[in-house]
């Protein structure tokens, strides 16, 4: 039986790259500027999960709040 849909909201801040501040979790994963720019989705899940111990099976929903130069 696989796990329920879970919602998590991810701040983006720019930084040196940017750094995820993760609802639920104390962890501040740092996606560099390059991959922001050209992959910031699955960076954001990537990182998400792997904070959060979310297996790649479990549904995820991601509210993911941006700075203005990647909105």
């Amino acid at each position: 039986m696989s796990e329920a849909l879970r919602v998590v909201r991810v701040q983006v801040i720019p930084a040196e790259g940017y750094v995820l501040e993760i609802e639920g979790s104390t962890e501040t994963p740092l996606v560099t500027a390059d991959d922001a720019e050209k992959h910031l989705a699955g960076s954001v899940d990537y990182e998400v999960r792997a904070v959060l111990g979310i297996a790649k099976d479990v549904p995820l929903t991601l509210f993911v709040v941006l700075p203005d130069e990647l909105a």
